[in-house]
């Protein structure tokens, strides 16, 4: 099993590279869904980490920061759960969570492309795509919809099968 992660993290971080480059973005990142303890009642407590960041030359890695987190904080995972994607501006965002949007902020981040990542049996985690500098959203947004949903497809196979290739 650990060979098969480290396998298949190496093919991941592969693919958010080429993500990277082909959307001229200062940041990719897949949030990887877990658990952890129960409540009381036996509910699952659902947490997130940022276990693959790619980022464009002098961009600061931020994944630490997002590591372990209680999904139930961030309004944006219900969101994704029911609208599978998110593409806009950090300051847009406020309406859905402000939260996350000023976490964001902090972070230099101006706009985002979020995408839910579905398995098989259930979401895998959240694939992100961030810009810092220009302003892609007015002439690129189809474009990185398209490529958003490619790239979630190939991250959901790895995860399955720890390789890109059949």
């Amino acid at each position: 099993e650990l060979h098969k992660r480290f396998d298949s993290s190496k093919e991941l971080n592969a693919e958010l590279s080429i993500l990277l480059n082909k959307l001229h973005a200062d940041r990719v990142f897949f949030i990887e869904y877990h658990n952890s303890i129960k409540s009381l009642e036996g509910a699952p407590f659902a947490y997130g980490s940022m276990n693959f960041e790619e980022t464009s030359d002098g961009v600061e890695f931020i994944g630490d920061e997002y590591t372990n987190f209680s999904l139930a904080k961030y309004k944006m995972v219900q969101h994704l759960y029911e609208n599978l994607m998110y593409i806009g501006d950090v300051k847009g965002l406020e309406t859905i969570d402000k939260r996350l949007s000023l976490k964001l902020v902090s972070n230099g981040i101006k706009q985002i492309a979020l995408i839910e990542v579905e398995g098989i049996d259930a979401p895998l985690g959240i694939l992100g795509v961030t810009w810092s500098k220009h302003d892609v959203m007015k002439d690129y947004k189809e474009s990185i919809k398209k490529e958003l949903r490619s790239f979630s497809v190939k991250i959901a196979y790895i995860n399955k099968h720890g390789r890109t290739k059949i």
